[in-house]
């Protein structure tokens, strides 16, 4: 559990928890009792802290005039836009409802019911009220702006447009219309209609703070930084408790390499409000950026006791420890708990590989933890990889935390493997510098700032961790930063690498996307795209777990020729790598396999083929074989390389031979640019969404 640095005795309440405490409190005599008494001026109060975003003194005041007046419609209706803005749908649900009752079907109150309904996922109903709006008032820019809303949710950007055209067609100077046009055009890639329409809503509306804020989102997205720090200032001279253009601003900061400026502006965010758990994080961002670890870590489990589910915040306390604290630091043992318990957790559900994820990332942080290792260990014998089991007990005897039950064990499992192949061989098979493909992987900035600033790195970090575990890729240093395409491939070429990653971000408050685009290092030729797009609890884990997996299947299988005797082999391929007994494997010269020019494959001649070797006994890292010589003369050395023996391709079952000249009809397939099975990626709903 991570420590909460506001308090000693626990967690700070959550917004529901809060919301809960005002709700009970409302029941209790005299409260507010410092405020004007009469209703209309706690309702004027309430309004005034809404303008500000003190959603929480905008809720009390609201029940305060309610104990006034209980049925005040126009608190209930502030109290259910307060709920709305504080995401507690059920609670706004009820007072929309209770306004309806006292005021019938003011069009108003369908069209905020209707926006409530979207937030909880009821699109249908909220698409039947704005209908029913337009229905009586045709010319209604809420209902309108609501229904391009659900467009964009259904994945139709363009019909959002000619809605939201529509709109200024009946109000030319609509801020709301004029701001959702830029965003849909500039993420249609109409980067001319996107400046045409932001152009006009600054000429309009330039004391606007939200649309100074959409303008600088749209030239940060642009790579024009210093006028979208210029856009973002002028948001927060216009209103200076607007969090999201003080973090913008923060993001822009960060990314020009103003980490200082930075810190002060996210200290005057937290000191604006103690329960901003975004300006925490960004806080241990620019600290640690800075090198100030202690304040960086602060910061960090700060963002955590506020929301103990951000992955992002727990990636980025975990790497700032990792990075800089001895491993001995007792500082590393409190981080690293929090993946032991949600290890156990996934063990308790047998979500087995999820829990050594967790248990992995656990170690990595703190390397010396007996429980962490015992519980990894553990779940390494279950899943039958006795060796590795082994080898976590020997750690733990060399680290004198070895109880006797592990002596034991460890005694019992030494004698056990004896007759395995490595151990006949005399060959510790956990210890061979496998990987034999080399890759490096760059972070691309995402398209516009994300929801956390400097996800692009921490993410980008996360997946060659990921990557790097596994036996087939050397991946030589950490993920960097890449300014273009031109750098990254010139960085790569003078690494030796064979492929190399471009990784894109993007992020919602709860959605995110990875995006990794992979490239042949010598000509820089495309050899593959994937994605992964993740919702809910543990997207962040999930998102990288997939795309690792994804990157992890693609080049095929290539080992060595470690040991011979006679005719009888062993390679550095093991059952943990998918071989089995029975399987064949083509021996090919040493330096004669290359990366394919395109794709992540490989290429060799026919005439470096040494031999076959015929898979008879495996092990987890390695396995033995009998070796067939390809010709009259052995030409296999200790050294050269091994991969599967292709199949020969089959043909389909009663498919007609093929004719001379026809064509096969092609496959149905998804749309170009949308990967089967993959949901439309809500960005652009998120922030058009939040200009209501």
């Amino acid at each position: 559990m991570t420590r909460d640095p506001f308090r000693r005795g626990g967690r700070r309440p959550s917004a529901s928890l809060l919301l809960a405490a005002l709700v009970l409190s409302a029941s209790v005599p005299n409260l507010g009792a410092q405020a004007p008494q009469d209703a209309p001026s706690l309702v004027r109060k309430a309004a005034e802290a809404r303008l500000s975003e003190d959603w929480f003194g905008a809720v009390e005041l609201y029940l305060a005039a309610l104990q006034v007046n209980p049925a005040y419609t126009d608190a209930i209706q502030g109290l259910a836009e307060s709920y709305y803005a504080l995401e507690e749908y059920g609670q706004a649900l009820t007072r929309v409802s209770e306004a309806r009752r006292l005021k019938g079907d003011d069009p108003a109150l369908l069209s905020m019911e209707a926006f409530i309904r979207i937030g909880l996922g009821e699109t249908t109903k909220a698409s039947e009220l704005f209908r029913a709006v337009l229905a009586r008032l045709p010319n209604d820019l809420e209902a309108r702006f609501g229904l391009a809303l659900l467009d964009l949710r259904s994945g139709r950007p363009t019909d959002a447009r000619s809605r939201l055209m529509e709109s200024l067609r009946i109000s030319p100077r609509n801020a709301r219309a004029l701001l959702s046009l830029a965003l849909i055009s500039a993420d249609a890639g109409r980067d001319r209609d996107a400046q045409t329409y932001i152009e006009s809503a600054l000429r309009y509306h330039s004391q606007d703070a939200r649309t100074q804020y959409v303008a600088a989102r749209l030239a940060a997205r642009g790579g024009r930084i210093q006028e979208a720090k210029e856009r973002a200032r002028s948001a927060l001279e216009i209103r200076p408790s607007y969090g999201e253009a003080r973090r913008l601003l923060a993001s822009l900061l960060l990314e020009s390499g103003d980490s200082e400026t930075a810190a002060r502006l996210m200290e005057e965010a937290v000191a604006r409000d103690r329960r901003d758990a975004l300006a925490w994080y960004t806080l241990g961002i620019a600290r640690s950026r800075l090198g100030q670890t202690d304040p960086g870590i602060y910061a960090f489990e700060a963002a955590l006791a506020l929301r103990p589910d951000d992955e992002i915040a727990l990636r980025a306390l975990e790497d700032l420890v990792i990075d800089a604290t001895m491993a001995e630091d007792p500082r590393r043992s409190r981080v690293a708990a929090e993946r032991f318990v949600r290890g156990r957790q996934f063990e308790s559900n047998r979500e087995y590989e999820r829990a050594l994820a967790e248990y992995r990332r656990g170690l990595k942080v703190d390397p010396y933890s007996k429980p962490g290792r015992e519980r990894y260990a553990e779940l390494l014998r279950l899943r039958g990889r006795p060796s590795s089991y082994l080898a976590e007990l020997e750690f733990l005897k060399s680290l004198d935390k070895a109880d006797p039950a592990i002596l034991d064990a460890a005694e019992n499992y030494a004698s056990a493997l004896t007759g395995t192949v490595g151990r006949s061989w005399g060959l510790d098979q956990l210890l061979l510098g496998k990987r034999p493909y080399k890759i490096v992987f760059f972070s691309l900035p995402g398209l516009g700032p994300a929801y956390h600033p400097g996800v692009g790195t921490v993410l980008a970090r996360a997946l060659r961790d990921e990557a790097a575990r596994s036996s087939l890729f050397d991946v030589p240093f950490a993920a960097g930063t890449a300014g273009s395409f031109a750098e990254a491939f010139r960085s790569a070429r003078d690494s030796g690498a064979d492929w190399f990653g471009l990784i894109r971000t993007e992020e919602t408050e709860r959605d995110v996307r990875l995006s990794l685009d992979v490239y042949v290092a010598r000509t820089g030729s495309p050899a593959a795209s994937f994605s992964s797009l993740r919702s809910g609890n543990e997207r962040v884990s999930r998102a990288v777990s997939h795309l690792a997996g994804l990157l992890e299947s693609s080049p095929p299988l290539r080992g060595s020729l470690l040991r011979r005797n006679g005719d009888t082999v062993l390679v550095d391929l093991g059952r943990n790598d998918g071989l089995a007994e029975g399987d064949r494997l083509l021996v090919v010269r040493k330096g004669g396999i290359s990366p394919s020019p395109q794709g992540i494959g490989i290429t060799y001649r026919d005439t470096d083929v040494t031999g076959e070797i015929e898979v008879t006994r495996t092990d987890e890292e390695v396995s033995e074989g009998v070796l067939r010589r390809a010709g009259y003369l052995d030409r296999s050395n200790l050294g050269d390389s091994v991969v599967r023996k292709p199949e020969p391709p089959a043909p389909k079952p009663g498919s007609a031979p093929e004719t001379a000249g026809k064509t096969p009809a092609p496959e149905s397939s998804p749309k170009p640019g949308i990967q089967a099975g993959e949901p439309v990626w809500p960005g652009l709903f998120d922030e058009v969404r939040r200009l209501r």
